[in-house]
């Protein structure tokens, strides 16, 4: 099994924010969190490293394969899933299906290098909201990262007025 690693929010340097383990940095105060599946770890530590930078009140968990991305969604059920189409093992692809079959409207952002017609119908079929080709720019990323947000924040407020 591969190791998880976190990435700290808000009020946390970024020289000190990136340590292998899965609870080291866990921020307790965030409210959201994001589950990054990546199996290039140089990628992976920037992409975390960028959204931490970026969104500094969420939580960032990352892993590089899909079973185990699917394991740490069981622990933690992230909010924001991010994930390569190409992981070993699992794929991303099947890393969608089984944590959509968890937590149907769980937010989901692929990641490629390359998609093919048949996998761009399949993460249309099982709900994926955004999918991003490499080479990306960050701002790409951003905009994903933003709206996934948006309509968490959309669901929560709905939820709480109909507690009414």
């Amino acid at each position: 099994m591969g190791d998880a690693r976190k990435v700290r929010g808000a009020g946390t340097r970024l020289h000190q924010g990136f340590r292998t383990g899965l609870d080291v940095l866990r921020n307790p105060a965030s409210p959201l969190s994001i589950l990054i599946a990546e199996d290039d770890r140089v990628t992976s530590k920037t992409m975390a490293l960028m959204i931490a930078w970026e969104f500094p009140h969420l939580s960032i968990d990352t892993v590089e394969n899909g079973e185990r991305g699917v394991e740490l969604f069981k622990e933690r059920l992230s909010d924001i899933v991010i994930a390569d189409l190409d992981l070993p093992g699992m794929d991303g692809l099947q890393m969608a299906r089984e944590i959509k079959l968890l937590k149907k409207e769980t937010p989901f952002i692929v990641v490629t290098g390359c998609c093919d017609r048949s996998q761009l119908a399949g993460l249309c079929e099982i709900g994926v909201n955004h999918c991003i080709l490499k080479p990306y720019r960050v701002q790409e990323l951003f905009a994903a990262i933003e709206s996934c947000i948006a309509r968490l924040t959309r669901e929560t407020e709905v939820r709480s007025y109909s507690l009414f």
